[in-house]
Formats: structure tokens, sequence, C-alpha cells
């Protein structure tokens, strides 16, 4: 008589144990890599897009430098520019900033000069007055990248000399993410005030209403804090404003401010 022992028998059992332990081990790494490694990929992807296009604002910003500043200071100059926002979005805008010019305590500008400014989750960087900020939404905080055209210097032990360019946009605000080119138009340039080789002014003062109150001071001050001259600088959480008087009451600061308007188009 042939006997068969089924009770000592694992071969069966350790095959199906095998294939179940084999089917758990991928099901545990798909999950890893889907609860893990996709997120990982999409924030690597999504830093690249937001590093892509903070340097497409930093070469904007350096074409509409050369567009305001050309052979013929810049007036009818034109350029095309394409932007591809496959993540966060673009904000062309023509009236925030209100930005205010005094010469000897007499108003001298005042518009609004708008920004072209790039929102990625909680970043922002911006074009503001041809400078180029950085921020995190939300926050107070904020630092210049490039700065704005304002210059400041000692001619000599009492004068002082500042040129302070204000570029202007106008057009029609926008936002928009995806593909689209950009038209910018240098529409006109304007001496607000020049002085030559002739010290006339007492006293100057820069008023701005901007989301980028410490990236402003930190730019006036690059520029004035190694200098002799007199200034003060006081802000609110969106609003800065620098003061010049040099010595005194003397009319011993050389003043240029000019204005470039620059129209945007979205194409």
């Amino acid at each position: 008589m042939i006997s068969l022992n089924l009770t000592n028998n694992q071969e069966g059992v350790s095959k199906v144990l095998g294939y179940i332990l084999i089917f758990a081990i991928v099901i545990t790494s798909v999950g890893i890599v889907v609860t893990f490694g996709f997120p990982m990929l999409n924030t690597a992807r999504d830093s690249v897009d937001f590093q892509k296009n903070k340097n497409k604002l930093k070469i904007l910003q350096n074409d509409l430098s050369e567009l305001s500043m050309g052979p013929i200071r810049g007036g009818g100059l034109s350029i095309n520019r394409l932007f591809n926002i496959e993540t966060g979005s673009l904000e062309l805008n023509s009236t925030k900033a209100n930005l205010k010019v005094y010469k000897n305590e007499s108003l001298i500008y005042e518009n609004s000069i708008g920004e072209i400014k790039y929102l990625f989750n909680n970043k922002i960087i911006s074009i503001q007055n041809n400078g180029l900020f950085s921020k995190s939404k939300g926050t107070t905080s904020s630092t210049y990248l490039m700065m704005p055209p304002f210059f400041g210097e000692m001619m000599n032990s009492s004068s002082a000399y500042i040129n302070f360019h204000i570029i202007n946009f106008s057009g029609e605000s926008t936002t928009f993410s995806g593909t689209r080119e950009i038209y910018f138009k240098n529409k006109d340039f304007n001496i607000v005030t020049e002085a030559g080789n002739v010290s006339e002014t007492s006293n100057l003062t820069i008023n701005l209403e901007t989301n980028y109150v410490g990236g402003w001071e930190k730019a006036f001050r690059n520029q004035l804090e190694d200098t002799n001259m007199n200034y003060s600088i006081t802000r609110t959480a969106d609003n800065i404003t620098l003061r010049i008087t040099n010595t005194s009451d003397k009319n011993d600061i050389l003043l240029n401010v000019y204005e470039s308007k620059i129209n945007f188009r979205l194409q």
C-alpha cells in the first residue's frame, strides 16, 4: 500500500507564500513611489520652471534698460518677448506703485509706475521701476536682485549728485499663464528736472507706495551709505520715503530726474 504524507509537504504552500510576498513588495514599492517619488519629481520640475522664469525676468530687465536708454534715449524703440508660463502666472500692471518726487518741497512728479510680476505658489519676482525685486507672498520682507536706476555720489566734500530714472509702465493690466508674446515700446522720454552743471536743489524727497519696501530701502542704502550725504529713510509696510538734504539749506544737490514711458501689450 502507498501512503501519502499530506501534512508535511510544504512545497505548494511555499510557492503561494512566495508569490504573496513578492506581490506585497511590488505594491509597497509602488505606494512609496506614488507617495514620495511623484511629489519630489513635481517639486523638482516646479523649481526648474521657477528658476527659468526668474532668469527670463532678469533678461527682460536688461532688455528694458536698453529700451529706455537707447541712442535716442529710447524714444520709439520696441521689442517683443515670448514667455512660456507653465507654472504660476505673469501679471502686467500699470496702476500699482504710486510715485511722488519733491524738489525743494515742491511736487515735480507723480504717477503710478506699475510692475511686471511673476507669481509661483508663495514666491514673487517683480520688475518695478526696472529694479528686480523678490519676496514671499503674504510677508512684508523683500530684497532687490538688480538695482533700479537710482544713483548717488558726492562730487566733492559738499556737493552731491543724484540721478533718478523713472521707468513708468503703461498698458492694459492683465494676468496670464501659458505661452504669450509681449510687445514693449518706449512711448516717450521726459526730462522731469535736469540740473546740468548747476546745483539748484537743497532737498529731495522720493515717496513710493510699494510691496517691496525692504528691497527699495536696501537699494537706496546701497547707493548712499558710503557717501557723506545727509539722508533719512522712513517706511511702513507698503510705503517708503527717502529724504536727502545733504547740507542744511544750501543748494548743493545736482539733481537729474528722467522718465521713460514703457507701454506693454499682449500679442
